[in-house]
């Protein structure tokens, strides 16, 4: 009993996080940005300024300042000043891959590929290895379907830390410490009945994932996903 209210109190820690332990609690304004960069981030290309100012109808000089109010820890620029990774999405080598297609991007923890396919509008399949047995472990991510994957139980570890903290230190903080594991039995004895993470089922991170998207993009969410329809229509 006294196993299961722990899990169940990092569980509310973490939908807590997910909910106001963000920098879009502080700038809502940066939304429509961020959806804009994963999806540029989507197409496998550096995201270029020029083309966010494009899709959201602002000046180059409101784009760049409000990028100037992203956490330095929440992205990534190559020598141009163009978007190669932001807040999961990578277009370089990261811990997991995550196959959009054909293309081949990297997420900075699990978590990412659960949340980015709604974002995207598109499947995708993340590959990983279980930190405690290396056992590969591939998921199939689909908005329209859900969750699948071949192993009959695995767990997603989960973390709840401050916002400060993900703020300084993203990667450090919460993504290095998200993963895959093969089963419930194998995560506990990865961490050591340690009380700072827990884990759930995939289908509950699933829902998380949701649940997070919409906690932070809400009607965003959905006309980025209306404005990527109408864009396959009219190709």
């Amino acid at each position: 009993m006294i196993e299961m209210a722990v899990a169940s109190s990092m569980e509310d820690s973490f939908r807590a996080y997910l909910r106001e332990g963000h920098f879009l609690v502080d700038n809502p304004e940066l939304a429509p940005l961020s959806v804009a960069l994963y999806r540029g981030l989507g197409a496998g290309l550096p995201v270029e300024r020029a083309t966010v100012a494009k899709e959201l109808s602002l000046s180059a000089r409101e784009v760049d300042r409000l990028i100037t109010l992203l956490p330095p820890s929440t992205i990534d620029l190559d020598g141009e000043d163009a978007v190669i990774g932001f807040a999961g999405l990578s277009l370089g080598k990261a811990n997991h891959v995550f196959r959009v297609g054909q293309l081949k991007l990297h997420t900075w923890c699990v978590f990412d590929a659960l949340f980015l396919p709604q974002i995207l509008g598109k499947p995708a399949t993340s590959v990983t290895h279980c930190p405690k047995t290396g056992m590969e472990i591939v998921v199939a991510i689909d908005p329209a379907k859900g969750v699948g994957c071949e192993l009959l139980r695995p767990v997603m570890s989960i973390v709840a830390p401050s916002k400060t903290a993900c703020c300084e230190n993203l990667r450090g903080a919460f993504c290095n410490h998200v993963n895959f594991f093969v089963d419930e039995i194998t995560f506990r004895g990865w961490s050591d009945s340690g009380t700072d993470v827990d884990c759930v089922s995939l289908e509950v991170a699933y829902g998380l994932a949701r649940q997070r998207n919409q906690y932070r993009y809400g009607e965003h969410l959905s006309s980025a996903c209306e404005d990527k329809q109408e864009s396959s229509s009219e190709r």
